[in-house]
C-alpha cells in the first residue's frame, strides 16, 4: 500500500475543543501544559533576542552547540548521543517513519498516547494494541509478547494513567529483546525523576523521547530532543531537518536550563497539587482515581464524567475526558500545577458529591 493510500485512511488526531479565551479567566488542565510561567531567564532571553534588527529574517542555529552542552549536562549524556527536534511529537514522527516499512511488526499499549497511532500508520498496518489490564487500578502490562514485534512504544509515565515503568524493569525488557526496538515517551520526565537515560550508551535498540512542553511550560514554541546510541543519531540525522527547530525555541530552552531552579520549584508544587488532589479523591465516596501518579495530572474515574466535564466548563475549568478509552469509561483526566488551582477543583468536586454524591 503506497502511502498516499495509507494517509486516505487515517482518521486525524483530534484534540478537544479549546474555543474559549485565554483572557477571560479560563484554567487549563486538559492538555497537561504547565500552570507556571516560563523561567524568567526564558522570557528574557527571548526579549533581548528579538531586539535584534536581523533576528526574524535569519534561519535558525542549525547545530546550537550551547544547547547541546546544556542538554548533555542535564541529561548525563555526551553530546554526541542528542538530537533536537520541534517538538517531540516530530521526533516520534521520524523514528517511525526511520525504523518502520510495510513489513515491521509495532506493539503499543492501551489506553496511552494516541498520536503515534498516526506516525505508525504511515509505515506499516501491522500495529497491535495490547491492553493494559485494568489500567485505573492494578495497570498491568502484558510484556510477554514484546519478542514478536519489531518496536514498541512505551509512554513512561503513562499518559493518562501516569503509570510509571521502574528502570530495572525496562533495562530487563531492552537486553531481553535485542532484536525489538523501543522507544520510550519522557514527555513527563521532570515529574516523575524516573528515567532510562543511561540505557542508551548500553543498548542500541533504545530511543528516548523528551520535550520542553511540559514542566519547562514551552509547549507553544515547540521543542523538543531524543537521547539515543551515536549510531541511531547518525541514522536519524541523515533525515532530520536542521532548520526545524526556530530560534526562539532554542533561545528560550538554553535558558530554561540555566534555571534548573525555577523549574524545581515549579515542579515542586505540581508534586503537591497533585497529592492534595489524590488525597481528596481517596477519602470520596464519588470518585476513584489511579493512585500514585508519577506526571502533572491525576486520572479520575467518575460517575458521570460528561456531567462533571460540563460542570467544570460552567467554572471556566478545561478538564479532557478520557472515557472513550480502553478500561477508562466515565474517567477524566485532571491536569494540575498550582495549589491554588486544585484547590478550586477540588471545591468543585466537593459539591458535586453533596447534590450528586
Amino acid at each position: 500500500m503506497s502511502v498516499a493510500e495509507r494517509i486516505t485512511k487515517l482518521k486525524p488526531y483530534t484534540p478537544s475543543d479549546r474555543n474559549v479565551d485565554s483572557n477571560n479567566g479560563w484554567q487549563y488542565s486538559d492538555w497537561n501544559e504547565s500552570h507556571f510561567k516560563p523561567s524568567p531567564k526564558a522570557i528574557k532571553s527571548v526579549q533581548e533576542a528579538i531586539l535584534d534588527n536581523n533576528f526574524f529574517q535569519k534561519y535558525p542555529n542549525t547545530n546550537n552547540r550551547e544547547l547541546l552542552d546544556l542538554l548533555s549536562d542535564y541529561t548525563g549524556l555526551e553530546s554526541e548521543n542528542i538530537a533536537i527536534y520541534n517538538g517531540s511529537d516530530d521526533a516520534l514522527k521520524e523514528i517511525f517513519i526511520s525504523f518502520l516499512d510495510e513489513n515491521s511488526k509495532v506493539m503499543t499499549y492501551s489506553p496511552s498516547y494516541t498520536q503515534v497511532d498516526t506516525f505508525i500508520s504511515l509505515s506499516t498496518d501491522k500495529h497491535h494494541k495490547e491492553k493494559i489490564i485494568d489500567p485505573i487500578d492494578k495497570h498491568y502490562y502484558n510484556f510477554e509478547d514484546i519478542k514478536n514485534y519489531d518496536l514498541v512504544y512505551l509512554a513512561n509515565p503513562n499518559n493518562p494513567t501516569g503509570y510509571l515503568i521502574d528502570k530495572t524493569e525496562i533495562e530487563l525488557l531492552v537486553s531481553k529483546n535485542l532484536d525489538t526496538l523501543f522507544i520510550i515517551d519522557e514527555a513527563y520526565y521532570e515529574f516523575s525523576k524516573n528515567t532510562s537515560s543511561d540505557l542508551v550508551t548500553k543498548y542500541n535498540n533504545i530511543i528516548i523521547t523528551r520535550t520542553f512542553s511540559k514542566a519547562f511550560g514551552l509547549a507553544s514554541l515547540r521543542i523538543g530532543y531524543i537521547l539515543a546510541s551515536k549510531e541511531k543519531i547518525e541514522f536519524l540525522n541523515k533525515i532530520r531537518n536542521v532548520k526545524s527547530v526556530n530560534q526562539i525555541a532554542q533561545i528560550a530552552a538554553a535558558a530554561s536550563l540555566k534555571d534548573l531552579d525555577y523549574l524545581s520549584a515549579c515542579t515542586g508544587e505540581t508534586k503537591k497539587s497533585k497529592e492534595i488532589l489524590e488525597k481528596f479523591i481517596k477519602h470520596s465516596l464519588t470518585y476513584k482515581c489511579f493512585e500514585n501518579s508519577h506526571a502533572n495530572f491525576v486520572l479520575i474515574k467518575t460517575k458521570d464524567s460528561k456531567d462533571l466535564i460540563n460542570v467544570m466548563l460552567k467554572n471556566k475549568i478545561l478538564i479532557r475526558d478520557r472515557s472513550y478509552m480502553s478500561g477508562l469509561e466515565n474517567c477524566v483526566r485532571i491536569t494540575v500545577g498550582s495549589i491554588e488551582n486544585v484547590k478550586k477543583i477540588i471545591n468543585i468536586l466537593k459539591e458535586l458529591d453533596t447534590i450528586r454524591g
